[in-house]
């Protein structure tokens, strides 16, 4: 929202929409380079414990919506169980737009 109110809404978007292309552009350009970093690119899960936290979770989500990120999924206490067993989970975020990897190992190549 910062960025927005900096640059303007369409900047912000373009902004969203690159750094999303980004986690892409890491695992392309490891795989086209053979560079082993355990990489797997299975998206953001976050999960809220509390009815507290579930609301910053939807009012995060939905700012995240305005700025383009649209894939993004806002899951109940029960869908967020199918998925994931988390103790006490009351709902979760999800974007495919996360990958983890061992850093040095990206470094080192």
């Amino acid at each position: 929202e910062r960025y927005a109110k900096l640059h303007g809404h369409d900047a912000a978007v373009r902004l969203q929409k690159a750094m999303n292309e980004t986690v892409g552009e890491v695992v392309r350009a490891a795989a086209e380079e053979k560079i082993e970093a355990d990489i797997h690119q299975g998206g953001v899960l976050e999960v809220a414990h509390t009815p507290a936290q579930l609301a910053r979770l939807r009012d995060f989500h939905s700012v995240e919506i305005a700025f383009g990120e649209t894939d993004r999924v806002l899951r109940g206490a029960r869908e967020t169980a199918e998925r994931v067993h988390v103790t006490g989970a009351v709902g979760s975020t999800w974007t495919p737009h996360g990958a983890r990897l061992h850093p040095a190992k990206l470094v080192k190549g």
